[in-house]
């Protein structure tokens, strides 16, 4: 994943698999190597994960331009 460090990205796993959506499997080599699997119950949740990424995609635009200029601008001149 761009952009995200280590120990970000290892909070998140560990948090996801608190959660138990993910699977870590642990091979004892040298180097130490692991493996992380999306569990049956994350599985189910893939529908809804495309809708949000299918949604994202359509609104994308507003987010990037327009809409977050007219935001900031609100704040500044609040301040």
């Amino acid at each position: 994943m761009p952009g995200i460090s280590e120990r970000m990205l290892s909070l998140q796993l560990k948090d996801l698999e608190k959660n138990g959506l993910v699977s870590k499997q642990v091979y004892n080599e040298v180097p130490l190597r692991v493996e992380y699997e999306l569990t049956a119950v994350a599985m189910k949740l893939s529908p809804i994960w495309h809708a949000l990424e299918a949604w994202g995609d359509m609104h994308r635009d507003s987010f990037s331009g327009t809409a977050r200029q007219s935001y900031e601008a609100a704040i500044t001149n609040t301040l």
